[in-house]
């Protein structure tokens, strides 16, 4: 069909109601060489155990198409058309006019035409013209009258295809035009994930990798897709390539730092999310205070009364896990395997030689221990012993 300088074949093929699919095998029938296109046709209505299948595709400025059929049964077995000759059915363009497709936004919805060429809002095909019954395909479905503006699916989101014809008393078709609608009216997904997964408080003790996925469910697909760190004077972590829809990048800082996502289709739909990374990798800071009997620093050298232990811990970042303070206590000479004993407040430390090691563990897990501090008390008296040497005379 000559449509305004380019070309249309269009197919009609009749087959019986248990085919699976039917296949168009064309070519231009002027050039001896010419490349066979294929096309899968859509199934149509059934009437009377025939069904009929339809298709059709811009061809360019061809004179004469070279056509085979093909259908495929339910058991596999193949039927073609015109199988008795060289199985190839001829047809020439016929110029047919008198039809016209345009594409409406609805009333009130403030859709527009993006650049992209996809439609961000819901339209109508309007069909004008037709001198007989003009009637109307949506994505290959069967024909029926045309009664009125002809709302194209949103959902989900894609290109359309309407064929629209108009017939003769005789039901030939005297005009055919197609027109191919790209709606996409809905804003991509996003879904964002960090590895190492951050703990049960949300918090992490290294650094991360964030991956930002973004998924346009089969619409126009994703045009932008970028991860801005909130107050940081940094620049936006930029997709190089959207369209593939994910976005990963290794993030290191300490503390918290909050994302805002950023997802845009080709359409102009857009998604907005923030995500939250908390970087902890610092330790507490772990220090065994000594105390003597009168307040003062405990100095290292032997005492002879009992001294008094006060484990300090601080966390500046994520803040310290009240319940992870513990020390060990070990007998100098001995094995050093005590097991920890938790902190509840200062203790004293009495006779001996005595090891005391503290540890503390901020909210991201990172665990902080104290040096080693020993303590030497000696609280026994020294013993005297007087020997008196065996009786002498005195002159």
């Amino acid at each position: 069909i000559e449509n305004d300088g380019e070309d249309v074949v269009f197919f009609e093929v009749d087959v019986d109601e248990d085919a699976q699919r039917v296949y168009i095998l064309f070519r231009d029938d002027d050039v001896e060489s010419g490349a066979w296109t294929g096309l899968d046709l859509n199934r149509g209505e059934t009437s009377n155990g025939v069904t009929t299948w339809r298709g059709g595709r811009p061809i360019g400025d061809t004179q004469r198409v070279e056509v085979l059929a093909q259908a495929v049964g339910p058991n596999g077995r193949v039927s073609i058309s015109d199988s008795k000759g060289l199985n190839f059915l001829s047809a020439e363009p016929t110029e047919l006019a008198g039809l016209t497709l345009s594409v409406e936004p609805v009333a009130g919805a403030g859709t527009v035409l993006t650049p992209s060429g996809w439609y961000d809002g819901p339209v109508d095909v309007v069909v004008e013209g037709g001198q007989g019954d003009v009637q109307y395909s949506l994505d290959g479905g069967e024909f029926v009258d045309y009664t009125g503006p002809i709302p194209i699916p949103t959902v989900p989101a894609g290109a359309s295809v309407v064929t629209a014809v108009d017939r003769d008393s005789d039901g030939n078709v005297t005009s055919l035009e197609v027109i191919y609608v790209a709606v996409d009216d809905t804003a991509p997904t996003l879904d964002v994930s960090q590895t190492p997964e951050p703990n049960a408080a949300g918090l992490s003790d290294s650094a991360v990798t964030i991956t930002v996925v973004a998924d346009d469910q089969f619409g126009s697909g994703i045009a932008e897709l970028t991860a801005t760190p909130g107050g940081s004077t940094d620049a936006s972590v930029v997709d190089l390539d959207p369209s593939a829809g994910v976005l990963r990048f290794d993030w290191d800082e300490e503390g918290e730092t909050v994302f805002d996502l950023l997802a845009v289709d080709a359409a102009g739909n857009e998604t907005t999310e923030t995500f939250t990374v908390d970087i902890d990798t610092t330790a507490p800071d772990v220090s065994v205070d000594v105390t003597t009997a009168g307040g003062a620093p405990y100095d290292g050298a032997y005492v002879p009364y009992p001294v008094t232990v006060t484990i300090v811990a601080t966390d500046d970042g994520s803040g310290l896990d009240p319940d992870s303070i513990t020390y060990t206590r070990v007998p100098v000479g001995t094995p050093d395997s005590a097991a920890p004993i938790p902190y509840e407040g200062p203790f004293t430390v009495g006779e001996g030689e005595t090891d005391i090691t503290a540890s503390a563990t901020n909210n991201a897990g990172v665990v902080g221990t104290s040096e080693t501090v020993r303590i030497l008390v000696d609280e026994t008296d020294p013993t005297l012993t007087l020997t008196r040497p065996s009786p002498t005379t005195v002159t």
